[in-house]
């Protein structure tokens, strides 16, 4: 069921599942040992980059607590 749905019967959504997760791709400076081997890039100024990493804005929910307020 969904949020308006609950809410009509009484019921309180504490979390939502989200359909996805969103954030956006980003280069970090490489760090040995935190970071795999494999997204490893030397820039044009001879830095190490970490690319293929991710800032996550919102994550989904996987816990869905409902709450009966009518008792």
């Amino acid at each position: 069921m969904r949020g308006a749905v609950l809410y009509r019967l009484g019921l309180k959504v504490d979390e939502r599942v989200m359909r996805r997760h969103y954030g956006v791709q980003v280069d970090q400076v490489f760090i040995k040992g935190v970071h795999p081997e494999d997204f490893k890039e030397i820039g044009n100024d001879g830095t190490a980059w970490c690319t293929k990493t991710m800032k996550w804005f919102a994550h989904k929910v996987l816990i869905v607590r409902v709450y009966n307020l009518s008792k």
